[in-house]
């Protein structure tokens, strides 16, 4: 009797809307790009009429038999490869990572699509765009999965722990009539708070914070992740709109850290034309004349200062001390209800005067806590600070850590996430919407992080400094 060697155990994943996604969700997207940068007006009908002819024929074909098709009926042959080397240059530049599927993938597994581009081409993708770059050779077909005559082929070779992909049909519902076992993923999908995005207007907006949360999410993800991909990029990107929307082109602008420091980052990338620093006003250097004075150097009074929550005590004992430098304190959210009635009136006097402002008030204390949950740093406190009166180099010397290894990872993974978010929107594009609908997603997005208590979850050290050290 001959002895068979057993058959690998392997798990096999769909590639596109599985383990790459494109910005524009509808992949025709990428047919009306070609048509637009290509100045061929009839090229989508062309292109579609092509492959459907060559479905309706039913032997297989890939994307260059698309565009022989084209030819065919009529194309121009140099027309032809200059339009098929831009629907590749369209399609790549559309293509990214969808990173928590492709950190499950195996060098042994089996990749299996039914996509149209030559198995060389999605194996280039697979290489170029998620770093996968010791994957096998792929098993493409026209309609392999979607049919099902691909799997007893698969099935005579390789035990299949588990089939992933995104469609219902073709990677659900057909693979498990061969009792395969399968895992349907969906993240490629607009989440509710992208969606809402665009029923508010901010449709591109949506579609970038859609790639930075498909490229950064971790398999792990809790209620923190997503709402930093989620309310609070869009409360950096409007909030960062909304300043200039309120104080034009010719303020200038000073960040206070630690809790603006993302919006700073964000603002410069979409203004980088404007003035803008950062300055280290904490509640505890705020008393300090000698620091007030060396971080009040280079304030102008066109200088709005900008901070995301807070009650305003911090920045106005700064501004007494140093003679009211600047223009006015803006704040995103200000925390009335932590003031006391003297303080209350006092705010609302510089707000008379024109030196303070915000755009929310909240009145609840303690209701800010899932907010100030994102807002925090990578960095310490700043302690101290030395300045060379000759240069403007100011040497920051740094208190205790404040977060534990838990925190501290998390708070290290929103950074890059912001970071992902200010590279994209570069990439993409971010027009200004105007104000209502800027200030529509600010409502939505402050809102949805006030109500989700489950943000503080994985933070005991916030807890636990804001009862023990409250000052």
């Amino acid at each position: 009797m001959p002895i068979f060697p057993p058959k690998p155990v392997v798990t096999s994943w769909d590639v596109f809307d599985t383990l790459v996604a494109r910005f524009t969700p509808h992949p025709h997207d990428v047919f009306h790009t070609v048509e637009k940068s290509q100045n061929f007006p009839s090229f989508v009908r062309r292109r579609m009429d092509a492959q459907a002819g060559l479905d309706r024929r039913g032997a297989p074909y890939v994307l260059y038999d698309i565009y022989r098709q084209m030819v065919a009926e009529g194309m121009a042959a140099d027309e032809a490869r200059v339009l098929l080397r831009a629907e590749l240059a369209a399609e790549r530049n559309q293509l990214f990572p969808i990173r928590r599927n492709v950190a499950r993938v195996d060098p042994l597994d089996l990749i299996i699509s039914d996509m149209y581009l030559s198995p060389e081409m999605i194996s280039a993708v697979l290489f170029e765009t998620c770093d996968l770059h010791t994957h096998r050779p792929i098993i493409r077909s026209n309609w392999g999965k979607n049919t099902g005559t691909i799997w007893p082929l698969v099935l005579n070779e390789y035990v299949i722990r588990r089939h992933v992909g995104d469609n219902p049909n073709s990677d659900v519902e057909i693979p498990s009539m061969f009792k395969i076992a399968c895992e349907l993923v969906q993240d490629s999908r607009l989440t509710p708070w992208e969606m809402k995005l665009h029923e508010l207007g901010l449709g591109q907006l949506g579609l970038i914070q859609r790639e930075v949360r498909l490229r950064t999410i971790p398999p792990d993800a809790g209620r923190f992740h997503a709402a930093v991909v989620g309310p609070y990029l869009t409360i950096l990107a409007c909030f960062a709109m909304h300043l200039v929307h309120r104080f034009g082109a010719d303020a200038e602008f000073a960040f206070l850290s630690r809790s603006s420091d993302e919006l700073c980052r964000v603002f410069v990338s979409m203004f980088p034309d404007i003035p803008t620093r950062s300055v280290n006003i904490s509640r505890r250097l705020a008393g300090d004349e000698h620091m007030a004075s060396m971080f009040a150097v280079g304030i102008t009074p066109a200088t709005v200062f900008v901070d995301m929550v807070g009650t305003g005590r911090s920045f106005f004992r700064f501004s007494e001390s140093t003679g009211n430098p600047g223009r006015a304190l803006i704040l995103f959210a200000f925390l009335e209800g932590v003031l006391s009635g003297t303080e209350r009136k006092k705010a609302r006097k510089r707000q008379e005067a024109g030196r303070f402002t915000h755009v929310f008030n909240i009145e609840a204390a303690g209701k800010q806590w899932p907010f100030e949950h994102l807002l925090q740093a990578h960095y310490p406190p700043v302690s101290r600070a030395g300045l060379d009166l000759r240069s403007g180099g100011i040497v920051r010397v740094f208190g205790e850590a404040e977060l534990d290894r838990v925190e501290a990872n998390l708070v290290a993974w929103k950074s890059a996430a912001v970071t992902e978010f200010v590279r994209t929107a570069r990439q993409r594009g971010l027009t200004d919407p105007g104000d209502a609908p800027v200030n529509a997603a600010m409502d939505n997005a402050l809102q949805a992080i006030l109500t989700d208590k489950d943000i503080m979850e994985p933070f005991t050290s916030f807890a636990a400094r804001e009862q023990m050290d409250p000052a």
